[in-house]
């Protein structure tokens, strides 16, 4: 046990006074009460698709591919299917968050599950020996689109062409 504290200041030099012991207590909780909201009427089609946390990159160098998997966000945030996707890419990964023109569309492409399944594309490289960075966006039925994806790296070296 720790002793904190001058004895000789204590009330009455009551040494249990400033004895404080360090203690497990247990898991802690609290409950706050507030006020809560309703909502009357939502304009049909006003939601975006949620944003896409989790693309992933996969370089296939024997075919020259890039498999991108993800998770499909839902037409209405976390609801339903999105209508398609639309893949881009940069040179610089600020670009997709400060300056979308200045990052190029690869392919716009179809969707083909609803929320929380598992998704994946293949895409032919056509640029080699450069780091270029990757995000994807989601669009519902209406034309939202939903928040670019995390942005992810991907380097392809050149193909070796044998009797080279």
């Amino acid at each position: 046990m720790k002793t904190y504290g001058d004895v000789s200041r204590s009330c009455c030099h009551d040494k249990t006074y400033v004895k404080i012991s360090n203690q497990k207590l247990g898991s802690f909780s609290r409950i706050v009460k507030g006020d809560s909201f309703r909502i009357h009427s939502i304009k049909k089609g006003a939601l975006p698709p949620s944003r896409i946390m989790n693309l992933a990159v996969d370089v296939l160098t024997a075919s020259q591919q890039l498999e991108f998997s993800w998770t499909s966000p839902g037409d209405d945030f976390d609801s339903g299917k999105p209508t398609s996707y639309q893949l881009f890419y940069s040179d610089y990964p600020a670009a997709f968050y400060t300056n979308m023109k200045k990052t190029k569309l690869i392919e716009s492409f179809s969707a083909s599950k609803s929320a929380g399944s598992n998704e994946s594309k293949k895409i032919k490289v056509e640029f080699f020996d450069t780091n270029l960075h990757y995000a994807l966006l989601a669009v519902d039925k209406d034309g939202n689109l939903g928040q670019i994806s995390n942005v992810v790296k991907a380097y392809m070296p050149s193909p070796i062409i044998p009797g080279d």
